[in-house]
């Protein structure tokens, strides 16, 4: 599928604002761009244009012959390595993965219920043997242009952020993605007019071409991936970093139907060409947001800058920045260690702060937009188990570990307008980079988007669709908002009723007043066997469903503890069910993911899908059984 209108919003959460040095003024321009102003530059300002600049790239072919082009993460960063054991011995990736090996560890330290065996640990630890294993490897899943993000570096035409994600493969049954993607981030320069047309114009493909041919195309000189465009030099490549470190399952977090935590880091290219920790953009170190001093800096702060935390494109001071974070699941921004500013500030400490914009009319609306500005907020608000572009399955990837979009329901209510950003650019017109808040990104108030249940001004007007109802089923934890979801439940929609009391930051926030309630003709699946806030499902052909694959789960666990691999385990092990339909256009509940079914795509629990967890891949290690 070629997919040209998709970008990801926020893709991990962190931005590049690292410089790429163009043509000095005043220079010559050379053979190369004379070729390239000739083939790509668009119609006269103001002209239209026939076609869309590319946004997001997740074909898996046009991946690999990318890669096959020097767009594997080892050739683009110079280490001169494709797997795992050879780049965590390279100078430049060698610190890097000693410090996820270190949060790892950490995680471990903190929590003597975690380690990798399923059988003998309730908490389920990632195995740090795949980050040096010769058999792993960090895969191109996405090139994403991100033209909305030129806000953040003065004198940008945004950014091009390429995407990896973590993947093995020992044979056929030990094979599978991982939860971690690692972003190289790279900011686009303007033309030498001091405009971004021909930077937008770079994007427009030609049409009818196959994958090698398009790869041919965008590495060349007329495209926006051309070696010396994505140079890699000291202080210019930012890498981001989101591996899930850790996962409870249901059986742990009955009331939440599971939790798990990731870890969320930045890495800047130093002089010595070594990946050193990095702070994280707009991400506070909430231990320096507690001192009273602190909290009168950030209400000034706030009103200096109130128009660009309104339009969601402020930088926050450097001094107050965390270089590592943790994110947790499910739950979104119910959960306080998704809120970074939250677990500092209250709405009462914000008075005096402006509050009133065209997002941002309240103080808690203040505070929530400053929580989805972090990395945290970001990476959980409308996301997939934490993630925004987890890339496309091959065909031949076993449909019970295959998901069926690439990208968060995020990303695809975001599309209408970073696409207008790209074609404003395209014509040399001004372009407007305000963005709504994260949860409500559509607009629309499409099924599973944020609504407004009370009479706060920044969410009042939050209303949904016809033939959809703001549901206080998964209120959030100030009761400000729900979900909007159908009239009468059905198929995919939350059965169990609760709301979230934030604890401190990490696994011990809890659900309170929880209780099920009926779905007509249908089963309620509840948040203890792994669904959070329940799930509707019937049987396989009922109407608004497709049928989909649900593992029985004391048997499914125990195949997994002996050992055996996750295919054989989920084969063995599973039941029909009618679920929720989706596609990109049919997006399913926060904390549910698009997965591969037998007709088309299916709304499932994230960790229900195994590229999704973390706990269950050590088996891959072991000798494999005839």
């Amino acid at each position: 599928m070629r997919i040209l209108l998709l970008s990801t919003a926020l893709v991990l959460g962190c931005a590049s604002r690292a410089p790429e040095t163009g043509t000095p003024a005043g220079s010559p321009p050379t053979v190369a761009q004379t070729i390239e102003k000739s083939a790509s530059l668009p119609p006269p300002s103001g002209a239209p244009v026939e076609r869309d600049p590319t946004l997001l790239i997740t074909q898996p072919a046009l991946l690999a012959a990318l890669e096959a082009r020097g767009l594997s993460l080892g050739a683009l960063l110079g280490a001169k390595a494709e797997e795992n054991h050879a780049l965590a011995e390279s100078t430049v990736f060698a610190t890097l993965v000693r410090e996820l090996e270190g949060d790892v560890a950490q995680a471990g330290r903190q929590d003597p219920l975690a380690g990798v065996d399923v059988a003998r640990y309730s908490h389920r630890l990632f195995d740090r043997r795949f980050l040096r294993s010769p058999r792993a490897r960090l895969s191109l899943a996405g090139v994403v242009n991100r033209p909305d993000r030129a806000p953040f570096e003065p004198e940008s035409c945004g950014e091009t952020r390429l995407i990896y994600r973590l993947q093995y493969a020992f044979d056929s049954e030990r094979a599978s993605k991982l939860p971690m993607t690692l972003g190289v981030e790279l900011t686009v320069p303007r033309d030498a007019d001091g405009s971004c047309r021909l930077a937008a114009a770079r994007w427009l493909e030609p049409e009818g071409t196959d994958a090698e041919q398009r790869a041919a195309w965008l590495r060349s000189e007329a495209g926006p991936l051309a070696p010396r465009r994505l140079r890699i030099g000291a202080g210019r490549a930012r890498v981001v970093v989101n591996l899930q470190v850790v996962r409870w399952p249901s059986t742990v977090r009955p009331d939440l139907g599971g939790h798990a935590e990731y870890s969320l880091r930045a890495f800047r290219l130093d002089e010595r060409g070594v990946l050193t920790p990095d702070p994280l953009e707009n991400t506070p170190d909430p231990a320096k947001l507690r001192a009273a001093q602190a909290r009168d800096e950030i209400v000034h702060w706030v009103n200096a800058n109130f128009a660009a935390v309104d339009a969601g494109t402020a930088l926050l001071p450097a001094e107050l920045l965390a270089t590592r974070a943790l994110s947790v699941t499910p739950r979104g921004l119910s959960r306080l260690a998704n809120r970074p500013f939250a677990q500092a500030l209250t709405v009462r400490m914000l008075e005096g702060a402006s509050e009133r914009g065209a997002f941002v009319r309240s103080r808690a609306g203040l505070l929530r937009r400053l929580d989805e500005l972090s990395c945290q907020g970001c990476h959980q608000a409308r996301s997939v188990a934490g993630f925004h572009l987890l890339g496309e399955d091959a065909q031949d990837v076993p449909a019970e570990n295959a998901l069926a979009l690439p990208v968060s329901p995020h990303v695809q209510a975001d599309l209408a307008r970073r696409l207008e950003v790209a074609r404003r650019m395209l014509a040399g017109q001004p372009a407007s980079f305000a963005a709504p808040l994260a949860e409500r990104a559509g607009g629309r108030g499409a099924y599973g988007e944020a609504c407004g249940l009370g009479s706060d001004p920044t969410f009042s007007d939050w209303s949904c669709a016809p033939g959809l109802r703001c549901s206080d089923a998964e209120a959030s934890a100030d009761g400000a908002l729900g979900h909007c979801l159908p009239e009468e439940r059905a198929v995919g929609d939350a059965c169990e009723r609760g709301r979230v009391v934030p604890a401190a930051p990490g696994g011990r926030d809890r659900l309170q007043g929880g209780h099920r309630e009926e779905c007509p003709n249908m089963v309620c699946n509840g948040s203890s066997v792994g669904f959070p806030g329940g799930m509707c499902t019937a049987v396989c052909g009922a109407a608004g469903s497709s049928c989909g694959a649900i593992a029985v789960l004391d048997p499914f666990n125990a195949c997994l503890a002996r050992g055996d691999t996750f295919l054989s385990c989920v084969r063995g092990n599973v039941r029909p069910a009618g679920l929720r339909s989706c596609d990109a256009e049919q997006p399913c509940r926060d904390d549910y993911v698009c997965a591969r079914g037998a007709a088309g795509g299916v709304c499932l629990p994230p960790y229900f899908v195994f590229q999704l967890r973390v706990d269950g891949h050590s088996s891959a290690f072991a000798p494999s059984r005839p």
